[in-house]
């Protein structure tokens, strides 16, 4: 293992990293940066191997630390960097000081997806904010839900993306599929599609296992081709002068439900 020290946030190395803000950037490398000890500790527990781990000189111990994490797992390069560094790379307006560089692992292929018959899937093609996906994987995460389809267009690893999902983008069972790859898939489920114009409550739907719930834009809703093949809608009540809720928060509160469905029927079975 390379262990490197920098101080200049003009060394060519920093400039590359910072510029990985920009997704133009993280497509032509094939790389993404990670930070803040947290998202990279998840990271690591996928068993995702960064090439690079970089740590601010100022923080002390952790320096040590991560220097022997970056010996046992094998990192090619240790960089030892100025605060100066750590501000040039972060997007956060105080840097954690701590940072990962790792490649895009190959995506997932749809066909080695594990359906069970209390199956979860959640469908967002058609959700583009990098701050929502990060929400609602956020809340995948925390409610177990099994699989989540997502555009092919999509950067799972925006840093929006990683930072709102609390670092869970990386151990959530992720497919980038085109909408017919997602349509044909989502055949094998009970599909249920958030639409504001629908008759139905969720609270009042029987859910069906597996299930598959389909979640679009706040500006368009879900695309017709996926309200075509649903066998329910649903919508969310809402009491106030408000007319729509954000896609994070209106996928928790139907996420939700379908897992306490799943909670009560599995009480309820011989």
């Amino acid at each position: 293992m390379n262990i490197v020290k920098i101080d200049s946030p003009k060394n060519s190395r920093i400039k590359l990293f910072s510029k990985l803000k920009e997704r133009k950037w993280r497509k032509k490398t094939g790389l993404f940066i990670v930070e803040g000890e947290r998202e990279i500790n998840r990271a690591l527990q996928s068993n995702l191997v960064p090439e690079i781990i970089m740590v601010e000189e100022s923080l002390g111990d952790k320096v040590k630390a991560y220097e022997l994490k970056a010996l046992e797992i094998k990192v090619k390069d240790f960089l030892i960097i100025s605060q100066r560094c750590s501000e040039e790379i972060s997007m956060r307006e105080k840097s954690p000081g701590i940072f990962a560089v790792f490649k895009y692992p190959e995506s997932r292929d749809i066909s080695s997806a594990v359906i069970r018959k209390d199956s979860i899937c959640l469908c967002l093609i058609g959700v583009e904010k990098p701050g929502n996906i990060g929400a609602i994987l956020r809340t995948v995460d925390a409610f177990g839900v099994d699989i989540v389809l997502l555009s092919k267009n999509t950067d799972v690893f925006n840093p929006h993306i990683i930072r709102n999902s609390a670092g869970t983008v990386f151990n959530i069972n992720i497919y980038q599929v085109s909408e017919d790859e997602a349509a044909d898939f989502m055949t094998k489920f009970y599909i249920i599609s958030a639409d504001p114009n629908a008759k139905d409550v969720i609270w009042n739907v029987k859910i069906r296992f597996p299930v598959c719930v389909v979640l679009g834009s706040e500006d368009r809703g879900v695309h017709q081709k996926f309200l075509n093949i649903s066998d329910t809608k649903v919508k969310i009540p809402m009491f106030g002068i408000a007319d729509s809720l954000n896609v994070s928060v209106a996928a928790g509160i139907i996420i939700y439900e379908i897992v306490r469905s799943k909670f009560n029927q599995s009480k309820n079975m011989p």
